[in-house]
Parts: structure tokens; sequence; C-alpha cells
């Protein structure tokens, strides 16, 4: 039975990170110390879309071969070029960069590119392990990148964003790795909250539920914010850090629920047979977006 209930987490917690992702000869990328920062430019920022549905395709679209993005008239643009999958994008707090993970190299690591396109940086560097990095999140002081690592269980590594301009870092042989959840069960879905004082992240409880967790980066402690027997993942600050939005239900028919920042008050936001997932919140806190296929293919929704 444990060996059953181990098996479906595991599932879920790799359908998850692809959910996050979903709404969120290779060229090999060499270090060359921090790039440059970039900004977007008024005249070329995404109009916002007339309808409440965004299509979210992984088909790519006809570009030039370099790095810098193709502007449309919309306002979308293309940020990277690689026959390799991009995805799990997370901006940067000061707006000039956006993290990402990426398997141009055969293996997933974590990039980070210039929001005009320019100045794509290597971050993290386990190719010869074999050692696949998802789900990247900033930290609110941009000095931290928080990720989910495979290895015979998904564990979440945090690093040091300067120093790994020069030298990627590396979660299996780096003095500089910091390990942030148990060693003995899966833990996905990083968040950092607002003023980056927690980290809240899934993690399966006592009784093989994924749950909601907290961390204190400052003192390593962990505690347990959800209990019940619903699974809880995918958790999301609010911008205001009251409240925090999750995906719950049985995989195939996810849910957004909210609840207060101490566990308390969970409350179900969507009800439809479909997935609703990956949720994230605009800036003044008045609407999250997520991703659903309940059209029968992956389109943004806002409520």
């Amino acid at each position: 039975m444990r060996n059953a209930l181990l098996a479906g987490a595991r599932s879920a917690a790799a359908s998850l990170l692809l959910l996050a992702a979903a709404c969120r000869a290779p060229t090999a990328v060499a270090p060359t110390g921090r790039p440059q920062p970039a900004r977007l430019s008024p005249t070329v920022s995404p109009t916002p879309a007339a309808t409440q549905t965004v299509e979210a395709s992984s088909t790519p679209t006809a570009t030039s071969s370099s790095e810098a993005p193709a502007i449309a008239a919309t306002g979308l643009f293309r940020l990277t070029n690689d026959p390799g999958i991009d995805r799990d994008p997370t901006w940067a707090p000061d707006a000039t960069r956006i993290a990402f993970s990426s398997d141009r190299t055969g293996t997933f690591e974590i990039y980070s590119v210039n929001v005009d396109g320019t100045g794509l940086a290597q971050l993290t560097d386990d190719g010869k392990f074999g050692l696949d990095k998802e789900a990247p999140d900033w930290s609110p002081d941009g000095k931290r990148i928080a990720f989910v690592a495979f290895f015979d269980l998904y564990l979440i590594y945090a690093f040091e964003v300067e120093p790994a301009y020069s030298r990627p870092f590396s979660a299996v042989d780096d003095s500089r790795r910091s390990l942030v959840s148990d060693l003995s069960t899966d833990s996905t879905n990083p968040a950092w909250s607002p003023d980056g004082r927690l980290m809240a992240f899934t993690m399966e409880d006592i009784s093989f539920v994924p749950q909601v967790f907290l961390l204190d980066p400052r003192t390593g402690l962990t505690r347990q914010l959800t209990f019940g027997s619903l699974p809880l993942y995918v958790p999301v600050w609010s911008p205001d850090a009251k409240q925090i939005s999750v995906g719950s239900g049985p995989l195939g028919n996810l849910d957004i629920y909210v609840m207060a920042a101490d566990g308390t008050g969970l409350t179900r936001l969507t009800d439809h047979p479909a997935n609703d997932g990956a949720s994230t919140w605009s800036p003044d806190g008045r609407y999250i977006a997520f991703g659903s296929d309940r059209s029968g293919s992956w389109d943004l929704y806002i409520m």
C-alpha cells in the first residue's frame, strides 16, 4: 500500500512540475561573468489581451536563429530560440532578467536571460551527472534562486546567483550547495514569500499526502502549514503575503484553492472536471491567472 502511495505521489510531483511549467546538437552556454542587465522599452511592452483566455502553445514560432527576441505587433516577443525545451520562467525582482530551466545541453539546467533576450547565462551545471533541475524561483532580494532537482527523490536546493555567473552551481559536488528540503521525501514547487523570510513548498506529510510546508531560510527550520486529506500543490503567495493559492484534487481534476498565510480558511475558487492549476497573482492581488485544459488544450485564464 505504501509503495502504491509513493508511486502515486511521485507521479503527482512530476505532473505538477510540468503543470507549473505549462502556465510559467544543442548549444552549450559557457560562463562569461554576469551579463549586463537590460530593461524592456515602453514601446515594446506587451499589450494586455482583449479577452481573458490566452492560448499557451509549445509550438515554436518562426524567428531568426539568434537569441534576440522577435517583437510582434501585438507585443508578444520571443526571448529564447533553441531546439531544446525552455520552461519555468521566473522574473528577477528588479525585472531586468528572467530565470528558466532548459534541456538545451541534454540535461535540464537553470539559466537566466535579459528581458530583451540578450545576455544568456547558464547558472547550474550537473550535466555529467544527468541531474535535471526545474521550477526555479528567485528570492525577493534577487540574491538566491531556489529550484527542484531530481535524485532518487525530488529535492529543493537554493544557490547564490552572483557567483553562479562566473562558475555555474552544482547540486552534486559544489561546496556552495544548500539543501532546503528534507532528504527523506519528495519536495517540489518552492515559493519565496514576498519579504523573503519564508519559503513555501509542497512535501508529503506522515500519511504521504502532499501538503504545504514553510521553511525559515535563516534557521533552516521547517514546519507543516496545512493538515488534511486533500493533496495540495504549487503554493503561490499573494503580493501582500496574507494569502496562498494552491492546486488541489486528483490528477486530471485539479482546482484552484486559496487560504490564509497561516494555513486556515482553505477555500475553493474553481470547480471544473478538467485541470486548473499553476496559479499566479496579479501585482495588486486582485486577480489570479491560471492554466487549464478545460477547452481541450492548455489555455490561460484570469479570475
